[in-house]
């Protein structure tokens, strides 16, 4: 498993994503149980004013982002969670917690173009074996 957190849709945070996924895809996927799963936790939408502008812009970019590895994209699963200032029901503050999954009407381009998408709550509960932990801060 994989986890990335803090999965914005600014040029540095998608380029940030983009090092790691060529890292990952470079190395090689196995087409069986051993491809990884990659859980990426937002705040996927960026700022609110972002969000008002283009509610799809964010979550096209990061399709954009991802699609660029076919080779991840087909054989790994990947798990969505949105981060406080992620869309979420409307009328509801971004602080109520569960927060609901990403909206659908937001992520159908990703839902389209990635095959094993989770669209998860926040927070959620994964069951991953095994499960190696990394802490890098650069």
């Amino acid at each position: 498993m994989v986890i990335i957190s803090d999965v914005g849709t600014d040029s540095d945070s998608l380029g940030r994503l983009q090092l790691i996924m060529a890292a990952f895809e470079s190395q090689g996927v196995p087409n069986n149980e051993g491809a990884p799963l990659f859980l990426l936790i937002g705040n996927f939408s960026g700022s609110e004013n972002t969000f008002d502008i283009d509610p799809l812009a964010p979550f096209s970019k990061l399709a954009a982002t991802l699609t660029q590895f076919p080779t991840l994209t087909q054989r790994c699963h990947f798990v969505l969670v949105p981060g406080p200032t992620d869309p979420g029901p409307s009328g509801l503050p971004h602080s109520i917690l569960p927060r609901p999954p990403l909206p659908s009407y937001l992520t159908r381009t990703l839902q389209d173009r990635i095959p094993n998408l989770i669209l998860a709550s926040n927070p959620c509960r994964l069951s991953y074996h095994p499960l190696i932990l990394l802490a890098v801060d650069q």
